[in-house]
């Protein structure tokens, strides 16, 4: 089952890298770049753009694992047997944190026509985090369920310290009820010493057990 590829960008120093991470799939899938768009606008256009049922999210700080596109066509095709499978909206994986060594939720895929019935709307506070959340509350109001997957496909990624402190800071804000895992980072990765991390992502997943390292071992 092939799916479409968004890439949503709004200038950040790892866009480059994320781009040049999709061109290294295994698979080639067309790749929708948007740019400096508010996140429901984004979330808009990437719905739009395309023609597969299914499009992958990707935000300009996520690197992915080369076989990361080949996995989710494959779980997306095995799923397609299940009973529930038409009332599924989207299905997310984690991604790996090298700059603080934390899995974190995640990159998803969306089923086209679903999640344009559904429709994507502000939360709270604004935030991408509320209105992921929001997705969520939404979709069983339409009839629609989300799967999740302990797999970790990529890396979330930041260009400097002062970005990780930022973002570490913001998480911990909108999540209270989630552990503080560690200090805030003050020491920057470089962007080779970060990209290094997706090296570490087929141990990772071997120690979670996950599904995806079970692929890695069939696509040596």
């Amino acid at each position: 089952m092939q799916i479409d590829v968004a890439l949503i960008t709004n200038g950040a120093g790892t866009f480059d890298q994320a781009l040049q991470c999709l061109a290294e799939q295994t698979v080639r899938r067309p790749v929708t770049v948007i740019r400096d768009r508010p996140w429901l606008a984004a979330q808009d256009d990437a719905n739009a753009a395309g023609e597969r049922e299914w499009y992958l999210r990707v935000d300009d700080d996520m690197w992915l694992h080369p076989h990361a596109v080949a996995f989710y066509e494959q779980r997306l095709e095995l799923l397609a047997d299940a009973d529930d499978f038409a009332t599924l909206c989207m299905f997310w994986c984690y991604l790996y944190q090298p700059w603080d060594r934390q899995i974190v939720p995640s990159i998803k895929v969306y089923n086209r026509e679903a999640s344009r019935r559904i429709g994507f709307r502000a939360g709270r506070n604004g935030s991408i985090h509320d209105q992921d959340n929001q997705f969520l509350t939404d979709a069983p109001r339409w009839g629609y369920h989300v799967l999740s997957d302990t797999s970790v496909v990529g890396l979330h990624v930041l260009r400097s310290a002062d970005d990780q402190a930022r973002y570490q800071r913001l998480w911990i804000a909108e999540t209270p009820t989630l552990p503080v895992h560690k200090p805030i980072v003050t020491t920057a990765l470089s962007p080779a010493e970060q990209r290094g991390g997706l090296n570490r992502l087929a141990r990772l997943n071997q120690e979670r057990g996950t599904t995806f390292a079970a692929f890695l071992e069939q696509n040596k």
